[in-house]
């Protein structure tokens, strides 16, 4: 009974590490993106990555872990290991180097079409930005003047500007003149009765 609870563990042990490996690995295919399809050339620079640094990393385990397969199949076991214990380790091994080794391919290939893309975009538009979701013009002549409109007269021009006012004198501002009072009517002097 003890020797099957400690194979049971080991299997789970053996299970735990491979699903926390096999998450680990593969980090071209979670982190490094390919070009857009934006056409030919491509009409927008495309957001992604140039950097190979994932699909190093992902070749660098695929050596190890092939390595490590290599090294189990080839040594002699183990006195308390078992031989399924030593083909799960090779199968594991194998397994881990294949997916790493995969994603390392991937990696690579989406890091060469990104930078054959950028290459590309640079090449169809050497001063900048292209017009967005239009190739670029080939051979249109350039744009001309319009015609005056049929059946109307020619714009007039706007007429000639008038004189300025003359400029205020700084100060105070003008105050109002006073207006002159009328005088009162002289009034004839009344006349002594009799």
């Amino acid at each position: 009974m003890l020797v099957r609870m400690v194979h049971s563990f080991r299997t789970v042990a053996l299970a735990t590490a491979l699903s926390t490996v096999l998450s680990a690995t593969g980090c071209s295919l979670l982190f490094v993106r390919g070009p857009s399809e934006t056409g030919t050339p491509p009409r927008a620079w495309s957001d992604c990555t140039e950097a190979s640094y994932w699909p190093f990393v992902d070749g660098g385990l695929a050596l190890l872990y092939g390595a490590a397969a290599i090294g189990v199949a080839t040594n002699d076991p183990e006195p308390d290991q078992t031989e399924e214990d030593r083909t799960g380790l090779v199968i594991s091994s194998a397994v881990l180097a294949a997916v790493a080794g995969a994603s390392a391919v991937v990696g690579f290939r989406r890091t060469q079409a990104c930078k054959e893309s950028h290459a590309a975009y640079l090449a169809a538009y050497p001063q900048g930005q292209a017009p967005y979701g239009y190739p670029p013009p080939q051979g249109y002549p350039p744009p001309q003047g319009y015609p005056p409109p049929q059946g109307y007269p020619p714009p007039q021009g706007y007429p000639p500007p008038q004189g300025y006012p003359p400029p205020q004198q700084p100060g105070y501002p003008p105050q109002p003149q006073p207006q002159p009072q009328p005088q009162p009517q002289p009034q004839p002097a009344p006349q002594p009765q009799r």
